[in-house]
């Protein structure tokens, strides 16, 4: 499991937010400046809850969609977790299995790549950053910020998924399928092996949605 060194504390919200929060997308970082338009609000200020009366309409509505918009990333972060825990519990110790397939053998690191890193990082550490943000919108980009380097977990991932896919069609698929029936599941293994993919378009949409 990757050790992930979150310091001493807590992201403070006295950290210069004027820096650019950076979008995810797969290939690489795209600078955006998540932050600076919430930090330059006052109605983003520490302030008494009874404040809210001397908001403008404006800003009350703006509150509220960024609040949405938080409980959403929140939200959505707490289902791709136990995403991730499925997949982790379940799947990866039918590779111990005796009556294995022999193209099987060997291959759990092509058929999950780096998952079990990325959902220790997710469920031990960002799950728990985002919701400490419900609160402190201002602390989005500078999440992303601080764990940049942990999210560099996800270019390997993609780069492995043809590896994984093909070996999922050859015969992956078959074998997974007996366990998804005991789950009573829905969805395939194939399904939540692009769960990840599909995580890094979701943070950018949110973030993109910040902006606004």
């Amino acid at each position: 499991m990757p050790v992930v060194k979150e310091g001493n504390h807590a992201l403070s919200p006295d950290c210069n937010l004027q820096k650019s929060a950076s979008t995810f997308t797969g290939n690489g970082w795209v600078p955006v400046s998540v932050n600076s338009h919430l930090h330059q609000s006052s109605s983003y200020a520490p302030a008494d809850p009874l404040s809210d009366v001397h908001l403008s309409e404006a800003e009350m509505k703006s509150r509220r969609t960024v609040s949405h918009i938080i409980s959403e990333m929140i939200q959505t972060e707490r289902d791709y977790v136990r995403a991730l825990h499925l997949i982790t519990d379940h799947y990866v110790p039918e590779m111990q299995r005796e009556d294995l397939p022999q193209m099987l053998r060997g291959k759990r690191t092509v058929i999950f790549g780096n998952l079990e890193k990325i959902q220790h990082f997710h469920s031990q550490y960002f799950l728990k950053q985002l919701e400490r943000c419900q609160n402190q919108p201002f602390l989005v980009g500078q999440s992303f910020l601080h764990y940049k380097t942990m999210l560099e977990l996800y270019p390997l991932y993609n780069k492995n998924k043809p590896k994984s896919d093909f070996l999922m069609m050859e015969c992956g698929k078959m074998f997974f399928k007996q366990k998804q029936l005991q789950l009573g599941d829905r969805m395939d293994l194939s399904s939540y092996l692009l769960k990840p993919v599909q995580r890094m378009g979701k943070y950018s949409l949110l973030l993109k949605q910040l902006l606004k």
